[in-house]
């Protein structure tokens, strides 16, 4: 941004980034003064801030940070066809003004996406009168600045829905636009850092976020780059306009608690019901860490296996972002079931199981399309709690091992509703059976078994990640366990 300042006591300048890129909207900070040589006792300002109309059009003001104060007069006149905003601000009802400096407003514009490559923008301000609580003018000394437009789109690595936060709903955007191709990022060495990298838009143009690491393709390497920059932010403007889900209801989660009480155990299965096209899903999951540490996260049995399933825990403050996405060429689900199972161990403290309570909040999620659909959460502030291993059995189910990871030896649990055939069989990644646990006929109830990781002939299996499934009459239910030696 290139800036200059006419005669006068104190300045007062529009201020933005030097370079914008075309399409983008933008914000025009109005700054009085330097830190170095702040106003006195400022009532009142009112100006003129004249642009070039061509290839930008006004869009909005904000007085949200504005050093005057929260309750203001406030004046804001557009009159873009003459490429001027007519400002007036002013204190009400107080005796004193403001000895500060810095923003008084900021004005929000766009600048067209046929904006020629290079183009400069100049703001000037005109036609400005300050005042202090008594009439008096202060001298403001009027000044102006001149900006870029530049053609491409910057991206931020990992902020894939360019909502300028990096956290779970950036899953989203990657199963909407799973293996799309355009072109690989070049203007840096490092394409992950987390810096705003400028690129020839794809098509179409949101899956140009989405390709997190820069390589020319959407897949599961752009998951890598949201746990890079997890939590990170910036400030540069949306390149397109906020996309909110309609008010339409199109599904509700309901939490479900559960706990192991001789496994001091507590297990969250997160339910979904009522849905009407769901493709995607993010939220964040708040818990008290000082009852529950977090030990497993899983997705459910709502989507397919073939997914994106992405979760990041802060056990320090008891928050977790999980995301989960079908990928492009699926389609979405109207049925009803798990959408994630989270396992916790219950602190030893005094505390009862009352207080630990969960909450689900941020909740966004998408169709097939990538539009966004509305998703509600039930509360679960005071939950209702089931023991199940003394509750009575009346569905089959099958447990998260304990402990997992493990060395040498984890205990599988599942529950039995009917008398039934049961097969519990443990399998290695590439699908090869390692060990046949049970094979017999059992009871209704809770069951246990204790693998040692040993296959069916005695020997130690190496370190890794196991499949058991359990099948029990026309029910087939399988889980993941770590083996850490």
């Amino acid at each position: 941004m290139r800036i200059s300042a006419g005669g006068g006591d104190i300045p007062i300048t529009p201020s933005t980034a030097s370079t914008q890129q075309a399409g983008a909207e933008f914000d025009v900070e109005i700054i009085v003064g330097p830190a170095a040589k702040p106003v006195s006792n400022l009532y009142g300002v009112s100006f003129e801030l004249g642009y070039s109309t061509t290839y930008i059009d006004y869009v909005s003001y904000d007085m949200s940070s504005s050093f005057l104060g929260s309750d203001l007069l406030e004046f804001v006149t557009p009159d873009d066809p003459h490429g001027k905003v007519a400002v007036g601000l002013t204190r009400k009802g107080l005796s004193t003004g403001v000895n500060s400096y810095g923003s008084v407003i900021k004005i929000r514009f766009k600048s067209l996406r046929s904006t020629p490559a290079n183009t400069q923008i100049s703001f000037a301000i005109q036609n400005t009168t300050a005042n202090d609580p008594n009439g008096n003018p202060i001298g403001l000394a009027f000044g102006s600045a001149t900006i870029t437009i530049t053609s491409g789109i910057t991206v931020w690595p990992g902020d894939t829905n360019n909502d300028r936060i990096v956290n779970q709903a950036d899953v989203l955007p990657l199963g909407v636009h799973w293996n799309k191709t355009g072109p690989r990022r070049t203007c840096h060495a490092n394409e992950t850092q987390w810096i705003g990298h400028t690129v020839s838009p794809w098509t179409p143009e949101a899956a140009t976020y989405a390709d997190g690491n820069g390589d020319g393709i959407v897949n599961q390497a752009d998951v890598l780059v949201i746990g890079l920059n997890w939590g990170k932010t910036h400030t540069m403007a949306k390149t397109s306009d906020e996309n909110e889900p309609s008010g339409v209801i199109a599904g509700t989660l309901i939490p479900k608690l559960s706990f192991n009480a001789e496994r001091k155990e507590v297990y969250l299965d997160i339910q979904a019901e009522s849905l009407a096209d769901l493709f995607g899903l993010a939220f964040e999951l708040n818990y008290p860490p000082q009852d529950l540490a977090f030990t497993l996260a899983e997705a459910g049995d709502l989507f397919s296996q073939d997914l994106i399933f992405f979760y990041k825990d802060d056990p320090g403050l008891g928050k977790m972002g999980i995301g989960i996405s079908r990928k492009m060429g699926q389609k979405a689900t109207a049925e009803k079931g798990s959408v994630a199972r989270i396992t916790f161990r219950l602190s030893t403290g005094e505390r009862s199981l009352e207080n630990a309570g969960v909450k689900i909040e941020g909740v966004k999620a998408n169709d097939a399309q990538g539009k966004p659909i509305h998703i509600q959460a039930q509360a679960c502030s005071n939950p209702v709690w089931t023991d199940i291993a003394a509750a009575p059995v009346t569905q089959y189910q099958l447990f998260t091992n304990y402990p997992n990871p493990f060395n040498p030896t984890t205990t599988i649990s599942y529950a039995l509703p009917a008398e039934t055939h049961v097969c519990l069989h443990v399998f290695d990644l590439t699908g090869r059976l390692v060990r046949t646990l049970v094979d017999a006929v059992q009871q209704p109830s809770m069951h246990s078994v204790t693998w040692d990781a040993r296959d069916d002939a005695g020997k130690e299996v190496a370190n890794g990640m196991y499949i058991y499934r359990m099948t029990a009459g026309d029910h087939v239910l399988h889980q993941k366990m770590i083996l850490a030696k």
